[in-house]
């Protein structure tokens, strides 16, 4: 198949070949990772808008719209594993910012209730660890 593929140029010689598609799996994983975990957030930011814009606005900078006034999708997602360590990371921190916030004695009432901030809470909790303002 590897000689086939060869003759075709379809591949090109650059080293050991792979078979197995597991390198394949692992990429596609973290890029649905991603997107999932971003869909959420924006989520989040779409119903807190509906019930307190001025209170979010307030709350979040140009640098949010920027990420998330659009979907989150594979064409906007990076590529290379460090992109996508830096992207999780930036998720990650704005996620817990937002509940920061929400849950802070200050927050409008209610925002805890919706459904979107509460699947948000469930998704990114477990998935990054935040201390001293350091997401990992």
């Amino acid at each position: 198949m590897l000689e086939r593929f060869s003759a075709l140029d379809l591949i090109k010689a650059r080293g050991q070949r792979r078979t197995d598609s597991t390198h394949v799996l692992a990429a596609i994983r973290n890029l649905r990772y991603l997107d999932n975990i971003g869909k959420t957030l924006r989520a989040a930011l779409n119903s807190v808008v509906r019930v307190a814009p001025d209170w979010l606005a307030g709350l979040i900078d140009a640098t949010w719209f920027e990420r998330y006034g659009r979907r989150v999708d594979d064409d906007r997602l990076p590529h290379s594993a460090t992109q996508v360590r830096a992207f999780a990371q930036v998720i990650g921190a704005d996620g817990h910012q937002l509940l920061a916030a929400i849950y802070a004695p200050t927050a409008p009432t209610g925002l805890r209730d919706l459904a979107p901030i509460e699947i948000l809470r469930i998704a990114l909790v477990p998935q990054f660890y935040c201390q001293d303002d350091t997401v990992t």
